[in-house]
């Protein structure tokens, strides 16, 4: 018998008694699943901006054998207003399939025909101006931002192999590529995440950058002779990619981006990086730091900073209760965060944390996690949680990646919205991913240790997930089959958005190795029973009030940029009051337009007020009331003297 199948054997008789145990909680019979009214959703696929030219990536011959694994990422979507018509309707989309980054116009309904704009990256003429390797680079994920702060969106492209870029938006869609950091193009990054917002508190957008593997790995390196190394554990890793923080300045790009990479110690900074999420929790306009991280604990930091010094403390936000498992604990997780985003979905007020995990039965089986707030946070201070995935029903739903929080039928209730599947294949290799997770720590970082996964499926055809409200309002029930999303998919970025302008939020879905698709939200009458805003700060000096105007005006028009990071408390015209923020990019391969969207539902009135805080180009906090009304409308604050 050889070393390697003797190791194996051992390690399933060593882990019987787990099995046994993890058996009893994945065959448990469960309640009757709530039930709730069906959403009107309807698909069309996108045409892709460059024809497919691959199925599996070029890899390192060293993992060679697990291609499929180190494939199962890259795909990504991010929804804004690119073209400069005041319209949260074009599209980034990165394709693995031509690792290519495309912008596009996105078109809803059935004869829908959505044309590429413009080509960002393809293989073949790789970045314009700009040092790219195609064999041993790839783009992984884009997000938007006005970081010129000229009124038109920029597009940052993020890969693995080197480091950052930003398309400069030169207006109507023409993008000129910088490098976020001198000598960008040598630095051998494996990004899977990155966020935009005001880190240090002073007044311009820095960016936060997950990394997956380890910096200077080669893995796409066909030709190399260096031995990638995996996670040395599927539960404790600290031995991933280097995270970093970039902080930015007025005159990007006249001078690049500063490297910050101390901001967190060296467990909190290596942690196999898929997802993250910036926010203020605690009213001081600092927003905190979610990291969500593969194969070990997340970490959740409360920001500190003052004066525009960078201070970020990792804690683990409250006791997870005596009859929950460990893994609801905030940041004492373990195994997969991939996915993560924040929003009110219990209306106490304060921001609730939803993480996507993996909970496939008789695979792997780690909760869908969501961390709600208990709402009693002093300004500055530490924010507490509670578990509450498995009281609302949403503990147990798939393989999971990107998720999102929306209200899609505008009830005033949210939705949670999850991002699907894992590999697609034509072999079951489920049994070799749990034979590998009963292995000694030791073993795993070596990818010779990791099974043959060839023409592997994982969870390929895992069910799509919408959870909304159940009719009793106590739980969450999936109706994503019922709405319509009934195909299986392999999803990993969710972009949502008011892409046809009606008054409910659409989305478009990043698939792995497949289309990616828009999701065409079809809420009939509902689309009077909301307010939106898009919410900018002011380029003009001296600008001493708010400016409210009706509609979606466009940002270059109002000589404004989004006020990302921005703090919103809405108290509708019935008295009732939602919180939220202007987002930068929470999440893994998804991200959703800037613009604020708030279900408020039938009743609601149509007069309402606003309570906008945010800071100015000098660091400091503002705050000012406005009045709006039910749609859309568009608020320009000032932001320099």
């Amino acid at each position: 018998m050889s070393r390697r199948k003797n190791w194996s054997y051992q390690a399933i008789l060593v882990g019987l008694p787990v099995c046994a145990i993890a058996a009893g909680f994945v065959t448990t019979a469960e309640p009757e699943p709530p039930r709730a009214d069906a959403l009107e959703l309807s698909v069309q696929a996108i045409e892709p901006a460059v024809e497919p030219v691959q199925e599996l990536r070029g890899v390192n011959p060293s993992v060679e054998h697990i291609t499929t694994w180190i494939s199962s990422i890259g795909a990504g979507a991010a929804v804004g207003d690119l073209d400069g018509d005041g319209l949260a309707n074009d599209s980034c989309l990165v394709d693995p399939r031509s690792d290519s980054v495309g912008v596009l116009q996105v078109e809803t309904g059935s004869d829908a025909d959505a044309e590429p704009q413009s080509v960002l990256i393809d293989r073949e003429d790789g970045i314009a101006g700009l040092s790219y390797e195609a064999e041993t680079q790839a783009p992984m994920g884009c997000r938007l931002a006005d970081v010129t702060a000229d009124g038109w969106t920029d597009v940052l492209v993020y890969f693995w192999g080197r480091g950052p870029v930003l398309f400069v938006n030169q207006e109507q869609g023409d993008f000129e590529p910088h490098e976020l950091l001198p000598g960008g193009e040598s630095l051998d990054w494996y990004t899977n995440a990155a966020v935009f917002t005001d880190l240090n508190g002073d007044g311009h957008t820095d960016i936060f950058v997950g990394n997956y593997f380890p910096d200077g790995s080669e893995l796409l390196d066909e030709g190399s002779d260096r031995r990638v190394s995996m996670n040395n554990s599927l539960s404790r890793a600290y031995n991933g990619g280097h995270n970093y923080i970039l902080l930015g300045r007025s005159d990007f790009p006249a001078t690049p981006f500063e490297l910050v990479d101390d901001a967190f110690t060296e467990n909190d900074a290596r942690g196999w990086t898929l997802a993250t999420a910036a926010a203020d929790f605690n009213g001081d306009q600092l927003p905190e730091l979610y990291v969500a991280n593969d194969f070990g604990p997340d970490r959740f930091f409360v920001n500190e900073s003052s004066d525009g010094n960078l201070r970020l403390t990792s804690i683990d936000g409250g006791s997870k209760g005596w009859l929950n498992p460990r893994s609801t604990k905030l940041a004492r997780d373990s195994f997969k965060g991939m996915g993560v985003t924040f929003a009110d979905v219990d209306d106490n007020g304060a921001y609730d944390i939803y993480v996507s995990n993996i909970t496939h039965p008789y695979g792997l089986f780690e909760n869908q996690l969501l961390y709600l707030n208990n709402g009693d946070t002093p300004l500055g201070g530490e924010p507490t949680f509670r578990a509450g995935a498995e009281d609302l029903g949403i503990a147990r739903t798939a393989f999971a990646w990107d998720n999102k929080i929306a209200d899609l039928d505008n009830d005033g209730s949210v939705e949670l919205l999850q991002a699907t599947g894992f590999v697609r294949g034509t072999v079951e290799r489920w049994p070799e991913i749990q034979e590998l997770a009963l292995a000694n720590d030791t073993l795993i970082a070596n990818p010779r240790n990791w099974p043959d996964l060839t023409n592997g499926d994982i969870s390929g055809e895992a069910p799509r997930v919408v959870m909304k409200r159940s009719d009793d309002g106590d739980r969450f029930a999936n109706v994503a089959e019922a709405s319509g999303l009934d195909d299986g998919g392999v999803m990993r970025g969710i972009a949502l958005a008011d892409v046809d302008e009606d008054g409910d939020l659409d989305w478009v879905e990043a698939n792995q190795w497949a289309d990616s698709r828009v999701v065409t939200n079809g809420c009939g009458d509902c689309g009077d029973d909301f307010v939106g805003l898009r919410i900018l700060h002011s380029t003009e000096a001296g600008t001493e009030a708010a400016e409210v105007v009706d509609g979606l005006a466009p940002a270059h028009e109002m000589e404004g940029f989004a006020a990302l990071g921005a703090s919103v408390t809405l108290t509708t015209d019935a008295g009732d009051e939602k919180r939220t923020f202007v987002d930068g990019g929470n999440g893994h391969g998804g991200q959703s337009s800037s613009d604020v969207h708030l279900g408020i539902g039938a009743d609601a009135g149509s007069e309402h007020t606003a309570t906008i805080t945010w800071r100015d180009a000098e660091g400091t906090t503002q705050s000012t009331r406005v009045d709006v009304g039910t749609g859309w409308n568009t608020v320009v604050l000032p932001w320099q003297a």
